[in-house]
């Protein structure tokens, strides 16, 4: 990155800005979340699938998982991949 000239204090101006993580879909409830030391760690969504075919206490056993929880954003599926050219998949 040799090519990039740095100006010190020169001005940088944000546009827009968006995100979606797990309990907030947007920056500034994600950054109430964080003001707020909220956990967004929640058990897996039944829309999601169901964990209890997967799911072993016991870590390690082959082809299950230990957890029930995990971080979910809402409305996943509503994700534009034709948009960022990749497989719906």
């Amino acid at each position: 990155m040799e090519h990039v000239r740095q100006s010190p204090g020169a001005p940088i101006a944000v546009i827009g800005m968006g995100c979606r993580f797990p309990g907030a879909d947007g920056p500034e409830q994600f950054w109430r979340n964080l003001l707020a030391n909220t956990d967004s760690v929640t058990p897996v969504p039944a829309e999601r699938f169901d964990i209890a075919p997967d799911y072993d206490p016991a870590p390690g056993t082959p082809g299950k998982t230990a957890s029930r929880h995990g971080g979910f954003i809402t409305d996943a599926f509503a994700f534009d991949h034709a948009f960022f050219g990749i497989s719906p998949a």
